[in-house]
């Protein structure tokens, strides 16, 4: 659990915001107790220019859509039901809650959870046959794990509870992949249901446990229109939400490729 926190703070050092607050600190800071002003504006310019970037609609759009564009939406055309594969497992990812008693399940799930399970309860309905894994613990100071959350919310739409097992103990992905195996027979075919810009770093991390998922993305966070708008040009939150998703991603990618190496 230590080093679990630990590595979350380490990597939140690099995200956009916490990066470019960190250039433009160290900036003002050599500024007022240096003779260096040329480096110190620089870094305060590089801090500003970046936290601009991160915030656009396109750069944001650049970093984050190979990620969610590497598969397509899995079995999207309902009336090709008599076609489909037979599965047997269908696993859900958790991606986190939000903390709050006097709400449903439902609304104690972060963007990311709510958009997760609302496929793997779309994919359920296709695949009656199959069962449902839903993963994840809680966020640190929730009672409540993000799988029974999302199992919660799987009954109130209408999935049996026999239907499904949750493994709540699961803190990252790679937890996640490892009780997943544990669970699933590698002969077995399951659907992996997780955020699209995530998708690719869990295929990785599954297939390393033997499995052979196919992929189901969902919560999407780039648009797909190729109609341009004024607002692609004012920095919102939204952009640098996006942008710190794409790096924490492409971080995580990091990460499992060393830790493969070692």
């Amino acid at each position: 659990m230590d080093w679990f926190i630990l590595k979350k703070c380490i990597s939140r050092l690099v995200f956009p915001l916490p990066l470019c607050l960190e250039l433009i600190g160290l900036g003002l800071l050599m500024h007022l107790c240096s003779r260096k002003k040329k480096t110190a504006s620089l870094l305060m310019g590089c801090g500003f220019l970046l936290l601009l970037l991160f915030s656009l609609q396109g750069p944001s759009t650049i970093l984050l859509r190979p990620l969610e564009n590497i598969y397509p939406a899995a079995f999207p055309d309902i009336q090709t039901t008599r076609n489909l594969p037979h599965i047997q497992w269908i696993v859900v990812l958790g991606g986190g809650t939000v903390p709050e008693v006097q709400r449903p399940a439902n609304s104690k799930l972060n963007g990311g959870s709510l958009a997760r399970i609302i496929e793997g309860i779309r994919l359920a309905n296709l695949f009656p046959k199959a069962h449902l894994v839903l993963t994840g613990a809680g966020s640190p100071g929730d009672l409540n794990s993000t799988a029974g959350l999302m199992a919660q919310t799987a009954v109130a739409m209408g999935i049996t509870p026999t239907r499904i097992t949750t493994l709540d103990q699961a803190m990252d992905t790679p937890d996640e992949a490892h009780l997943t195996a544990g669970l699933i027979p590698h002969k077995d075919t399951l659907i992996l249901v997780t955020s699209a810009s995530h998708l690719h770093r869990a295929m990785r991390l599954f297939q390393k446990q033997g499995l052979t998922p196919i992929p189901a993305p969902a919560y999407f966070l780039t648009k797909t229109t190729t109609r341009h708008s004024i607002m692609e040009y004012i920095p919102s939150a939204d952009n640098l939400k996006r942008s710190e998703r794409a790096i924490y991603e492409y971080l995580g990618l990091l990460w499992s490729s060393w830790r493969h190496l070692i």
